[in-house]
Parts: structure tokens; sequence; C-alpha cells
């Protein structure tokens, strides 16, 4: 439940605070555009990355590793 939570999509718990903090970087008057524009983009990459990593996980936990060259066993 709690990987799920994470993966701050609109109407789950981390959504407000990805977004509160994209949007405080972007009009803070503390950064200069060039800086505005890197931390965005590493953050950016991390949204990306943290549902890809939970999502995985969760797949493993529950189905497994999944083995490509095993013939199949019923």
């Amino acid at each position: 439940i709690l990987s799920m939570a994470s993966l701050a999509l609109p109407g789950m718990s981390g959504f407000v605070a990805e977004l509160i903090v994209f949007l405080g970087i972007i009009t803070s008057q503390n950064f200069f555009l060039i800086q505005k524009i890197l931390i965005t983009f590493v953050m950016a990459i991390g949204t990306i990355l943290t549902p890809i990593y939970s999502l995985s996980m969760l797949r493993q936990m529950f189905y497994g590793y999944k083995f490509f060259n095993a013939p199949n066993s019923y």
C-alpha cells in the first residue's frame, strides 16, 4: 500500500508534496534560470524513476523473478 501511495500520481499522497516543491523552485527568486532548469530536470528524472522502481519491486514481490531462458513448466 505504501509503495503505491508513494508513486506521486494525482490523487495519491505524494502528488501534492511534489507539486508544491516543483512550483516552489520554479517561482523562487533565489536561483538563476539555469539552476532552476537543472534542479527541475533532476527532479523530473526522479519522478519518472520512482514509479518504475516501485512497480518493478511490486511485480517481483507478487509474481517472483522472471526467468527469460527457463523452459515453461506447468
